[in-house]
Parts: C-alpha cells; structure tokens; sequence
C-alpha cells in the first residue's frame, strides 16, 4: 500500500496567538517520530511519511531562547530518526520577500504562494 506524500511543516512562529499550543502540538509530533511506528513484525521503526520539516527561528535555535527545547527534541529525533530537516526562517526570509512557507512536494523546492496562483 502506499503512504501519501505529505510533508508536515513544523513552524513555531513566536507571533502567533496560538505559539503555546503549536509548542505543544509539534513537541508531541516530534516525541511519536523518536518512538516509531511498530512495522508487521512489531519493530519500532522510521516512518516515511509524513515528512518533517523544522523551522528554525531567532527564539529555537538553541541560543537561549524560550522554544529551544523543542529544538532539542527535533535533534534528537534526527540523531534517532533523520528527521526532521530544517529550515531557516531568517534566510527564508532574506531569499522570499519576508515570506516563511513550506517546501513544495516531495524535495525542496520552494514556489512562492502567489507564484502558485499566477501560473
């Protein structure tokens, strides 16, 4: 059977009315993909879907600020499972016009949101 191609984007933006329960949300995603899902013989193993893709921001990037215990957890999770992969939301930023967005299918490939409209 196949998994569906989905990639979930794991954005903790510190302006968002909602950061605590994102904080919360993305901490409990990240502690499932360390675990594994069991496979048919019953051994804990990586998924391959969903994908995870971490956005590093100036409050998670393991300088002291508020959220960084998230990203400790999403290195652990790499360390365990090689995900999540990672974006950085300042550089974003720089390339995209102030723009954070996720990453289109299944690679890297990042269309901006009013490119998707006008094509």
């Amino acid at each position: 059977m196949q998994s569906p191609f989905v990639t979930l984007f794991l954005n903790l933006d510190e302006t968002d009315e909602y950061a605590e329960e994102v904080a919360l949300i993305i901490e409990e995603i990240l502690k499932q993909r360390i675990q594994g899902i069991k496979n048919e013989k019953g051994i804990y193993a990586t998924p391959t879907f969903p994908k995870l893709v971490y956005v590093l921001h100036e409050h998670n990037c393991l300088e002291g600020g508020k959220y960084d215990y998230i990203t400790e957890l999403a290195v652990e999770c790499s360390s365990k499972r090689l995900y999540p992969d990672y974006i950085s939301a300042k550089e974003m930023r720089k390339i995209y016009e102030g723009n954070v967005f996720s990453p289109m299918g299944q690679g890297t490939a990042h269309v901006k949101p009013c490119e998707l409209l006008c094509a």
